[in-house]
């Protein structure tokens, strides 16, 4: 057994304390510096609105009709993914119980997009802008596009106030989709079906002296054939065709 002096056992317990106090400041100091924002989840992104698309299976562009349907097929597409509503995709939403929102800032306008429930199977989204368009147009807490679907998107609808545009679709249990367009405040409008076969028809309506009338009505197969017919202002037939694949 080594004696040794009661002096050197207290020199040593001060410096063995000395070492773990400097470890400990050093683990703190790590822990200090280290960035939550960077190990930290981002919140997640989210769909703002559930679009739908029809199918156009028409590639003739020889045969005039053939090509007017195919535009108006494309165009109800076009309005039916309301693209306008697309930005909102990009943006991560803040979440407040069941409301999801988003803020989209653009120059000197802000455009805020809320989705809250509507009972336990459907959701209604507003957008709501603030400040001045990219054309001066200035807006004071003005609601420009109202939306309502399903969750299980089986159903679903959206209208543009600014635009004075609506839309409207729905696929039943066979999984055929139907949609009502309207795209501009003069009372036109057309109606479109697709059927998961491939097959497909619109109507197209204009006002009328007490209720819409049939202008245009086309039918097409999978394979890209179909037919058409038009009306005039008097409900007369003024034309009808087919035309190939």
């Amino acid at each position: 057994m080594i004696d040794k002096d009661p002096s050197d056992w207290t020199r040593a317990m001060k410096e063995i304390v000395g070492f773990l106090l400097i470890g400990c400041v050093m683990l703190s100091g790590c822990t200090g510096n280290s960035n939550p924002v960077a190990n930290g989840t981002a919140p997640a992104k989210q769909t703002a609105w559930l679009g739908i698309v029809f199918a156009n299976p028409i590639k003739n562009t020889i045969n005039v009709n053939a090509v007017k349907t195919a535009g108006i097929i494309g165009a109800i597409n076009m309005a039916a993914t309301a693209p306008w509503l697309a930005a909102f995709d990009t943006i991560a939403p803040e979440t407040f119980k069941n409301t999801v929102q988003w803020t989209l800032v653009t120059g000197s306008l802000t455009q805020t997009l809320t989705k809250a429930p509507s009972g336990d199977t459907a959701a209604n989204c507003l957008v709501i802008y603030n400040g001045t368009d990219m054309g001066g147009m200035s807006f004071d807490n003005f609601p420009v596009y109202a939306t309502a679907f399903r969750n299980d998107g089986k159903s679903g609808s959206w209208t543009n106030y600014l635009r004075y545009q609506s839309f409207t679709f729905a696929i039943d249990a066979n999984g055929t989709k139907t949609g009502d367009w309207l795209p501009d405040g003069t009372g036109t409008s057309t109606s479109i079906a697709d059927s998961t076969n491939g097959n497909g028809s619109l109507v197209t309506y204009i006002p009328g002296p007490t209720a819409p009338q049939v202008s245009y009505v086309a039918q097409w197969l999978a394979d890209g054939s179909g037919t058409w017919a038009s009306f005039g202002s008097n409900g007369v037939q003024t034309g009808s065709g087919i035309w190939g694949k």
